[in-house]
């Protein structure tokens, strides 16, 4: 393996590098490298080398290329797999890959494609061309780091908003509750007032739900479960949301055939995906209609199920692979559905290590589906 033989600070302004670029040369035949190196020696980049594939792949934080020079034909990982996994992975999928290879079949350039390769470059290698396919993929890396810096920037600003709503939204719903406890109020005013509280309260539940998406996502919210009892819990929940559902004359029942009397579970987090659940199917449920949730184990007892069925207008099937996307409408007519609460309920899934999918329930209605691992590490 042959250290880079330039090396310099990383410099990033919003996510931006402003340093000399680094180009990761892996091949097998230290000659090859050799060659390559040279000929990108006009350019003044940073380089590195890797022998094999898989060291390639262990470097790649190490070297933070911004342009990976990937020989096919190597003895352990090809370089179809070696681009595959790279591809396959968050953190490096942007970088783009120029494949270096003496194979020329269509076969095999669709083999390449398929992997996510970007670029190709045949052998021998020239040198002019070498360079012109290296400034190109060194532009669309710089856009894409230009992308991912506005992004940010914007998802920084959407959190610092989304936080310093909570007081003034606090401070709104505590003089509508003082309002309301007025003796003298009119009954117009009465209802203005109601009707402000009760959608600042929903404008808290979204604030909320955002703040905690965001901690999630980032990571910057570890789970804490401890053993509590899954029956308890949604009980304690659809007990909470029975007003609603007798307000709207839809009826409530829970199910718990097999259910576990303990699991590990976040259960602040698991409570707000078991409410979002409910709410969502009472919301659409229509009247004279049933709620049904049901609790038990599934995948032979390593995961615990719990399932809500609802009689409303169900979820087309061509809309339920995206139902749980963030900001989701499934309706632009009806923006009552937003797919937060629903993206919320399968970011808590998957921390928990399990998933969360949408069916129908026949003749009429949809049924979502929750299944939470269990880790083996912490105490049924």
């Amino acid at each position: 393996m042959t250290e880079p033989r330039r090396r310099s600070a990383r410099l990033r302004i919003s996510g931006a590098r402003v340093a000399r670029p680094t180009v990761l040369i892996v091949d097998d035949d230290p000659a090859a490298r050799d060659v390559i190196d040279a000929l990108l020696l006009p350019e003044d980049y940073l380089t590195a080398h890797a022998e094999r594939g898989a060291e390639a792949l262990a470097r790649l934080p190490e070297v933070d290329p911004d342009v990976v020079l990937l020989d096919v034909m190597m003895p352990d990982l090809d370089g179809f797999e070696v681009c595959r996994r790279l591809k396959a992975d968050a953190a490096w999928r942007h970088v783009p890959v120029i494949l270096v290879t003496a194979l020329t079949q269509k076969e095999h350039l669709v083999r390449g494609l398929d992997a996510g390769a970007d670029e190709f470059l045949c052998k021998p290698v020239g040198g002019v061309e070498l360079r012109a396919r290296v400034r190109s993929m060194l532009r669309v890396k710089r856009q894409m780091d230009e992308l991912a810096a506005a992004l940010e920037l914007r998802e920084d600003l959407a959190r610092m908003i989304v936080h310093d709503l909570r007081n003034p939204l606090s401070a709104i719903g505590g003089h509508a509750e003082l309002m309301l406890a007025r003796d003298d109020l009119s009954e117009p005013a009465r209802r203005h007032a109601a009707a402000v509280h009760s959608q600042t309260g929903r404008l808290e539940t979204l604030v909320n739900e955002l703040l905690l998406v965001s901690k999630l996502e980032d990571g910057r919210m570890r789970l804490r479960r401890d053993a509590c009892d899954p029956r308890q819990l949604v009980r304690d929940v659809t007990e909470g949301l029975r007003v609603v559902a007798e307000a709207k004359g839809i009826g409530l029942r829970v199910e718990a055939p097999g259910a576990p009397d303990v699991w590990p579970l976040d259960r602040p987090l698991v409570q707000r995906l078991v409410e979002n659940l409910l709410t969502n199917a009472l919301r659409h449920g229509p009247q004279g209609s049933a709620v049904t949730v049901t609790l038990d184990l599934a995948a032979n007892g390593t995961r615990l199920r719990l399932r809500v069925a609802d009689q409303g207008p169900g979820v087309p099937e061509g809309q339920r692979a995206r139902i749980f996307d963030k900001y989701e409408v499934l309706d632009p007519h009806d923006r009552r559905r937003f797919g937060l609460g629903l993206y919320l309920c399968r970011t808590v899934a998957e921390a928990h290590g399990g998933h969360v999918a949408v069916g129908a329930n026949a003749p009429r209605g949809a049924v979502f589906t929750v299944e939470l691992g269990r880790p083996e590490e912490v105490p049924a």
